[in-house]
């Protein structure tokens, strides 16, 4: 076991590991990151579609319904939740140090396995318009949109904050979200980083085993 409390391992595909030992405390935060966020959406012209991501990796994998994530997180994680930002996309988790293998495993199938039901794909729009409805009602959010745009008038960081446009939510589909999953979660553009009462050998060897080569 190595000794030094913050490592840092690249895998030969770019994936990258950081951990940050702890010893004292008898919790582990774990989060699994893309390098992609909402500044991305100019890419397919959907303001929203990244953001899109953070809400249906909880609709539902190949091992796991939506309602069996949630039970899980509930049975066995102290918190498990994400954002997204401007150039990342954040799934995370905290539980005990002993619940160390549930926390990997429900984050890791949730990135790696979504498989976005379309019924659920129907509940989480819903979802999403609410809080661009709540997003637009804001003051605060507006004049933080009004000056991004004011400073970077063609560039993706100007809609920083923005959920997205409810035009653009409605015409998402679930192909379009699987081939985008395809592009750009994967382990390639993917960062783990793990605090807390944690080994890093012991979570390379997990990450390694779950996440394929790129």
């Amino acid at each position: 076991m190595r000794t030094s409390s913050l490592q840092e391992t690249v895998r030969e595909d770019g994936f990258r590991i950081i951990t940050k030992r702890r010893p004292h405390t008898k919790r582990v935060h774990l989060a699994v990151i893309a390098r992609a966020g909402s500044a991305y959406d100019a890419h397919y012209g959907l303001r929203g579609l990244f953001h899109f991501f953070e809400h249906t990796m909880f609709s539902g994998t190949a091992r796991r319904t939506a309602f069996e994530i949630a039970e899980f997180g509930d049975r066995y994680l102290r918190t498990h939740n994400a954002y997204t930002d401007q150039l990342i996309t954040n799934y995370y988790g905290e539980a005990a140090w002993f619940r160390f293998n549930e926390l990997c495993d429900l984050l890791f199938d949730m990135y790696l396995n979504s498989i976005f039901p379309k019924p659920e794909l129907q509940l989480e729009k819903s979802a999403i318009a609410s809080e661009i409805r709540r997003w637009l009602d804001n003051d605060y959010n507006q004049t933080y949109h009004a000056l991004c745009g004011a400073l970077w008038r063609e560039n993706p960081l100007r809609n920083a904050g923005q959920a997205g446009l409810l035009a653009d939510i409605k015409s998402v589909t679930r192909d379009l979200l699987l081939k985008t999953k395809g592009l750009w979660f994967i382990p390639a553009n993917t960062v783990l980083i793990g605090t807390g009462r944690i080994d890093h050998d012991e979570l390379i060897g997990k990450a390694f085993r779950t996440f394929p080569l790129s």
